[in-house]
This record gives C-alpha cells, sequence and structure tokens, in this order.
C-alpha cells in the first residue's frame, strides 16, 4: 500500500509542479512468467525530451490444482516502477524514446487445501533491480497516444512487451 501511495504523492507533485502529466495504462506480455499483466501509471514530463513514469504492473498467473496433495496454488506477480524516459527522435506525432529504470518485482504462491487450511502465503521471489528498453509513443487525438515498447525486466530476467495508451490532462 505504500507504493501506491508513492505513486500518487508523484503524480501530485509532477502535476502541479510541471503540468505535463499522462494516465498509463497498458497490457503487458512477461515471457519468464509466460502471462499477461496490466499496468496503471503516470507519465511526468520533467524538462524538454525527459520525463519520468512511476508504474505498477500487475501479472495474470493462473492457479494450479495438484490432484495427488488436493491442494490448489495461486500465483501472484507484481512490479513496482519508475523509469526514467528519454525521447531520441520526436517528429509530428511520433515519439521514438529509450528508458532506463527502477523495479522491484515480487511473486507469491498461495496455496489452499480442500482438508485443512492452510492458506499461507509463501513470499517466493521479492527483488530489486532495473529495467532498460525503448518504445514509441504515437498521438491517436490531441489528448491520447498510442504505447508500444519493449523491456528487459531484470529482477524477473524477462523480457516483456507492452501495448497501451496514455492520456494527457
Amino acid at each position: 500500500m505504500k507504493h501506491v501511495g508513492l505513486l500518487l504523492f508523484l503524480f501530485i507533485v509532477a502535476h502541479v509542479s510541471y503540468g505535463q502529466v499522462g494516465i498509463i495504462s497498458t497490457v503487458n506480455y512477461g515471457v519468464d512468467v509466460d502471462d499477461f499483466g496490466f499496468t496503471l501509471g503516470a507519465d511526468i514530463d520533467l524538462i524538454d525530451r525527459v520525463s519520468i513514469s512511476p508504474y505498477f504492473t500487475y501479472f495474470l498467473l493462473p492457479s494450479e490444482f495438484n490432484e495427488d496433495l488436493f491442494i490448489t496454488r495461486k500465483n501472484n506477480a507484481y512490479t513496482f516502477n519508475a523509469d526514467l524516459k528519454y525521447d531520441f527522435v520526436s517528429k509530428d506525432k511520433l515519439t521514438v524514446y529509450g528508458l532506463v529504470g527502477f523495479s522491484h518485482a515480487i511473486r507469491q504462491l498461495e496455496a489452499d487445501s480442500r482438508f485443512a487450511s492452510i492458506g499461507d502465503r509463501f513470499v517466493d521471489f521479492s527483488q530489486t533491480g532495473t529495467n532498460l528498453g525503448a518504445g514509441l509513443e504515437g498521438g491517436i487525438s490531441d489528448r491520447t497516444d498510442l504505447l508500444l515498447g519493449f523491456k528487459y525486466h531484470f529482477p524477473f530476467r524477462q523480457p516483456e512487451f507492452f501495448m497501451g495508451t496514455k492520456i494527457n490532462l
């Protein structure tokens, strides 16, 4: 919950200080976790050609049922990120950017049995690391941009593809 509060704080400070803020919403595909996720965050212009994007991604991992042990395993994976973006090329409504950032990744396992209430949550993986990547941002209207990109997510050690929209406030 602290991370969500930090994202909200950064969003408010940036909006008051700089005025150039966008809301980001994307669908991600993580190769290592082999599933889709959803992202919600902000894009905050700092100076000409440089912006920061704090965001939260939640991956939709499937549950697994072990028939021998009568146990259902539920997997959760999510990340808290802050990427610094640099616009290499910006012509008309198309921008090509590179990104480098900070990431904190968490992957959890929760096991439930039909015969006993074990329901304990075990953190399998929690690590801090960096993101490296690139993307395209194209204007589809005055206030809405389409985002396409790729990044290597070092905590999960996986390539990640994303596509979504940014609404400029």
